[in-house]
């Protein structure tokens, strides 16, 4: 799918049909004649039922002011003729699909639920997209990007970068079956040293992990990726850190079997280095400009537009 630039500004509304028939309906505000309703309002704000009622009517004009600057996101974008195809509404489904692990019928139920409907969550869907294409053209396209603009932002918010010590590890698993006993432990244990003792006799990690592994990082060669402190288990975490760039352990004994790492890869804790943090500090200078330069893009098209609000 095609990838937009998402803003905390634009917010899609999954608006509620179960609004109570008691609320007489009104205009609370106009955007270049284009009318937003009480019922708008309350829509966007079920989820503050249990709230008190002051903290309630303050989050009720933000949330008022976050619909007026989605409808003139809107009206803007239309004034443009910017265009989205039924493809990119499919797209997006779809990837929110994947993203939940859901079904279309199961996405049907929920909006269902919502008391919504598919057809109307796709032209919410449309809306968002629209307003994130505006929003790349008029902003993201336009903030310049270069290696001199990087470096001096890594430079000013270098606290930012702080690396974590790391561990890169190869794992081999000899797993012990649930139930065994102590005979079949200790067979389990010396097939281990075993492996120890011909890694130690300069065989390859990769290719015993091949052959005698019971994880399923076997038929990578035992590579199970990079680590900070904390985030093996407990038995493994001391060892993995204790242990030296090259180094392989002795047998490591868990309740799930009998391990045996390599150290492929050690990083120090510390500022990480430019080059290491590049795509990163990229992505965060691309977001902090594009925030700064939409909130003065937006200010400049509420001055053009006729906003009334009768709070």
């Amino acid at each position: 799918m095609k990838r937009y630039f998402l803003l905390s500004i634009i917010i899609i509304f999954a608006f509620s049909q179960n609004i109570t028939a008691k609320i007489v309906d009104r205009i609370v505000a106009k955007v270049d004649g284009n009318i937003i309703t009480y019922s708008d309002l309350i829509a966007a704000s079920q989820r503050m039922i249990h709230e008190s009622p002051k903290k309630v009517h303050r989050s009720l004009k933000k949330i008022l002011n976050d619909i007026i600057d989605n409808k003139i996101l809107e009206i803007e974008a239309d004034r443009q003729k910017i265009i989205v195809t039924k493809k990119e509404v499919d797209s997006a489904i779809n990837h929110i699909l994947r993203r939940n692990h859901i079904t279309l019928n199961q996405l049907k139920i929920a909006l269902e639920r919502m008391g919504t409907s598919l057809l109307k969550y796709r032209e919410q869907i449309k809306s968002h997209i629209k307003k994130l294409k505006l929003i790349n053209k008029e902003i993201k396209s336009k903030v310049i990007v270069n290696d001199e603009l990087l470096m001096e932002y890594y430079k000013e918010n270098i606290h930012k970068y702080k690396a974590d010590e790391t561990v890169k590890l190869k794992h081999i698993l000899i797993k012990i079956p649930k139930g065994a006993d102590k005979t079949k432990k200790d067979e389990l244990l010396k097939k281990a040293k075993m492996i120890i003792k011909r890694l130690k006799q300069g065989e390859s990690f990769e290719a015993l992990a091949k052959k005698y592994s019971d994880d399923i990082s076997a038929e990578k060669g035992g590579d199970i990726g990079t680590f900070k402190k904390g985030e093996l288990l407990p038995e493994i975490d001391k060892e993995a850190f204790r242990l030296k760039a090259g180094q392989i352990s002795n047998v490591i004994i868990s309740s799930g079997g009998y391990h045996i790492i390599k150290v492929i890869e050690k990083r120090e804790s510390g500022i990480a280095g430019f080059k290491q943090v590049k795509e990163q500090v990229k992505m965060d200078y691309i977001k902090e400009q594009t925030e700064k330069r939409f909130k003065n893009w937006l200010a400049e098209l509420k001055k053009r537009s006729h906003v009334e609000i009768k709070w």
